[in-house]
């Protein structure tokens, strides 16, 4: 057994190497690297950072020797054809360049661009691709097609054939095809609907053998500027764009601190939670950001709940000492990790009303007002199952582990 077979031995090496290139001990870096890579030459996350190092070093012949090693292991993997052929562009391109070849290094990455432009997302952060990026030749590369500003906080570029969205100068979001084919004698299928989503879902269902609108990058690239132009018009109501985007954009403005987007963030969640139904709150949950997250418990009671409900919650919860947050079903939430907030307790609404409730029983309290507190479940009138937990223990991490002694699904009279 070498020493790197142990996960926490191997992550705290990671750590390390980290923290030496972060602070710049670049030498430091390279002596520890050299040892790792001695018992793990395949490992890429150590030839990756030993590339940083040393390119920062100056040491190129060295740097391209690593280099070719990745390269041929992308161009030895068989199982996935695409992902192997783009890697290996992408550090052909930084190869070719070391090699002083800036025509074969620019088209390498060209062609890894065209094919995933996630890979430019990449490169934009990548610390091995410094020198490349500051040079004349990449800043040619990446000169725009077409450009649009939407207003102060968001733009879309037209790059490598792919429309590119960025929020406060910074490359964010990649927008996929924005067409469909609606005969003006179908119009009147579409007229319920209250959402882009809904009419994508049900045009997606009904014309799943039929062939895409053909349409060229400048024509996608201005579709998008519409739909993000009448967006913004519209005040960022997500009903009018796609939310694969609308929440992406509105969750970066958010993150960005630009105070205005936390209340639009919050107010879009709360109403496409409350038209969706469960398979939009399965969306936000699932997704890898959970938008569920950036609710308050008072964000929930306050606006998925009927005040005499919300009312019971906030009675119930000042003797939870965790926060309540929303989730699908508790059934969900004990199968599939992403349906769960192991840092609070759930519940669960249907047509505007709690049917599915967690409690916490705290050993520290244990008085009539507690009692009283506790009984108000029973005012709960449309709950159908509730889980009762006692207890937690904290362990030297910090992280709560929850006991569960029963769950009851029955008649609110009978529930505690």
């Amino acid at each position: 057994m070498n020493s790197f077979d142990d996960y926490k031995i191997y992550n705290s090496f990671v750590d390390r190497v980290k923290g030496l290139i972060k602070n710049e001990y670049y030498a430091k870096a390279a002596e520890i690297l050299r040892e790792g890579l001695t018992e793990k030459p395949n490992d890429r996350g150590f030839q990756r950072f030993y590339l940083i190092v040393l390119l920062k070093l100056d040491k190129l012949k060295e740097a391209k020797f690593w280099l070719r090693e990745i390269i041929l292991r992308y161009e030895n993997n068989y199982e996935s054809k695409k992902s192997s052929l783009v890697g290996a562009l992408y550090y052909k391109g930084l190869y070719y360049f070391l090699e002083g070849d800036f025509k074969r290094s620019m088209e390498c990455l060209e062609n890894c661009f065209e094919l995933d432009i996630n890979y430019f997302k990449k490169l934009l952060h990548d610390k091995t691709f410094g020198a490349l990026r500051n040079s004349a030749e990449f800043k040619k590369l990446i000169t725009t097609s077409k450009e649009f500003t939407v207003n102060e906080y968001i733009s879309l570029k037209l790059l490598f054939s792919k429309t590119l969205i960025y929020v406060c100068e910074e490359l964010f979001l990649t927008c996929q095809k924005v067409a469909i084919n609606i005969a003006p004698t179908e119009f009147e299928e579409y007229a319920d609907f209250n959402t882009i989503d809904d009419i994508l879902d049900f045009y997606r269902s009904h014309t799943a053998n039929e062939e895409g609108i053909s349409m060229t990058p400048e024509e996608e690239f201005w579709g998008h500027c519409s739909n993000l132009q009448a967006w913004v018009e519209n005040d960022y109501n997500t009903c009018v764009l796609s939310k694969y985007i609308s929440f992406p954009l509105l969750k970066e403005l958010h993150d960005k601190g630009i105070s205005r987007f936390t209340l639009i963030f919050k107010e879009e969640l709360i109403d496409r939670i409350k038209a969706g139904g469960i398979n939009t709150l399965r969306y936000f949950l699932e997704n890898e950001d959970n938008y569920i997250q950036y609710l308050t418990e008072d964000d929930l009671f306050d606006n998925l709940l009927p005040s005499k409900e919300a009312d019971i919650m906030r009675t119930i919860s000042k003797f939870i000492p965790l926060e309540y947050t929303l989730t699908t079903n508790l059934k969900d939430s004990r199968e599939y990790t992403y349906f769960r907030d192991y840092k609070k307790m759930h519940f669960c609404i249907e047509n505007g009303h709690i049917i599915e409730l967690e409690i916490l029983l705290d050993k520290r309290f244990n008085n009539k007002l507690y009692h009283k507190a506790l009984l108000q479940v029973r005012n709960l009138r449309y709950l159908k199952e509730i889980e009762i937990y006692y207890s937690y223990k904290i362990h030297i991490s910090g992280e709560k582990e929850f006991v569960k002694t029963f769950s009851i699904s029955r008649d609110r009279n009978s529930l505690l």
